[in-house]
C-alpha cells in the first residue's frame, strides 16, 4: 500500500495528468469487475438451504421422538422415499 502511494506520488511529480492515466483505468476495471463477476455465495446459499431441509428430514426419520407421529399420520413411506431420492441425487449412500 505504501509502495503504491509512493509510485503515485512519483508519477504525479513528473506530470499531474499522468496520475489520471493510471487511476482511471484502475477505477473503471474495478467497477466493471464488481458488476460482472459471478457471486458464488448467492448460488451456494440456495444449496445450503436445501441441505438444511434434507438434514432436518433425515433427523426426523431417525429420531425416536417422532416415530409415533410418523406411524399415526401414515407418511413414513413418503418421507423415506424423499430421503432416498435425496441420497441418490447427492451420492450419499
Amino acid at each position: 500500500m505504501i509502495a503504491s502511494i509512493g509510485i503515485l506520488i512519483y508519477i504525479a511529480s513528473i506530470r499531474w495528468w499522468l496520475i489520471l492515466t493510471v487511476l482511471i483505468p484502475f477505477l473503471l476495471e474495478t467497477y466493471i469487475a464488481s458488476k460482472v463477476n459471478y457471486n458464488i455465495y448467492t448460488e451456494l446459499e440456495t444449496y445450503w438451504k436445501k441441505e438444511r431441509k434434507y438434514s432436518i428430514l433425515g433427523w426426523y426419520l431417525r429420531s425416536r421422538e417422532f416415530s409415533k407421529d410418523i406411524k399415526a399420520f401414515g407418511n413414513s413411506d413418503y418421507l423415506i422415499d424423499k430421503e432416498r431420492n435425496y441420497q441418490e441425487v447427492n451420492g450419499k449412500r
